[in-house]
C-alpha cells in the first residue's frame, strides 16, 4: 500500500516531515516536488488542519490528476531503492536466496 511508503513511523498518519522526505527525494529525473510544493500539498489536503494526512486525505491527494505522474516517479524510485537493497550481490537480479532472505526478514518484522 502506498500509504505505508509515506508513513515511515507507522503512526497511521503522514507527517509533514514524512511527506517531504518522500516527495522531495531525488529521482532519475530530479526532484518531483520542492519543499514548498510539498508544504502546499499538506496545506491543501490536510482538511482537518491537524498538520498530518490521514489515509482518507492521502487518497484524495493520490487521486488529484496533476500529481499522478510525479507520484509514479516517487514509487518507481522507492521500488528501485528496495530492489537494490534486496539485491545483495548487485547482479541486477534477485536470486532464490535473496528472495528467501528478504521474505524471512519481512516475516520477522510482522
Amino acid at each position: 500500500q502506498a500509504f505505508r511508503i509515506f508513513d515511515k513511523d507507522s503512526s497511521g498518519f503522514i507527517s509533514s516531515k514524512e511527506l517531504i522526505s518522500i516527495l522531495c527525494r531525488d529521482t532519475k529525473h530530479g526532484k518531483p516536488f520542492t519543499e514548498a510544493e510539498a508544504a502546499k500539498v499538506m496545506k491543501k489536503f490536510d482538511t482537518n488542519n491537524d498538520k498530518k494526512l490521514s489515509l482518507k486525505e492521502f487518497k484524495e491527494f493520490c487521486l488529484s490528476s496533476k500529481k499522478q505522474a510525479a507520484l509514479l516517479e516517487v514509487y518507481e524510485t522507492e521500488a528501485d531503492r528496495m530492489f537494490n537493497q534486496l539485491d545483495k550481490d548487485k547482479d541486477g537480479q534477485l536470486g532464490i536466496m535473496e528472495l528467501y532472505n528478504s521474505c524471512s526478514m519481512f516475516a520477522q518484522s510482522i
